[in-house]
């Protein structure tokens, strides 16, 4: 398990693509987030009741990430989600200059 991700909206009609097929979104780095593990808060999150959701230390570690698309130099959110702290770390990741829309 790499992170969840919740879309602006649902269902997305573009968002037709087989558990087999390759999908690329563009994420960001918001921030840093954490929770022990062995807290009852954990089931607060999407993935806590995962099986695959790290778990190996006292702390779940996980980044925010926006999903964003861009139109015209504009970046526009299609949603927010976390991913665990390794998984995103594993990444190429580069600086990014961003206008919001």
């Amino acid at each position: 398990m790499a992170g969840v991700l919740l879309p602006n909206k649902e269902p997305l009609p573009e968002w037709t693509h087989s558990a087999n097929e390759t999908v690329e979104l563009e994420l960001v780095e918001i921030s840093l987030g954490n929770i022990p593990n062995d807290s009852m808060d954990i089931y607060e999150l999407e993935e806590g009741y995962l099986e695959e959701r790290p778990d190996t230390g006292d702390t779940y570690e996980y980044y925010h990430v926006l999903w964003i698309e861009w139109e015209d130099g504009i970046a526009y959110r299609k949603g927010l989600g976390r991913m665990a702290k390794d998984r995103w770390e594993a990444q190429d990741r580069e600086w990014l200059d961003m206008i919001l829309g």
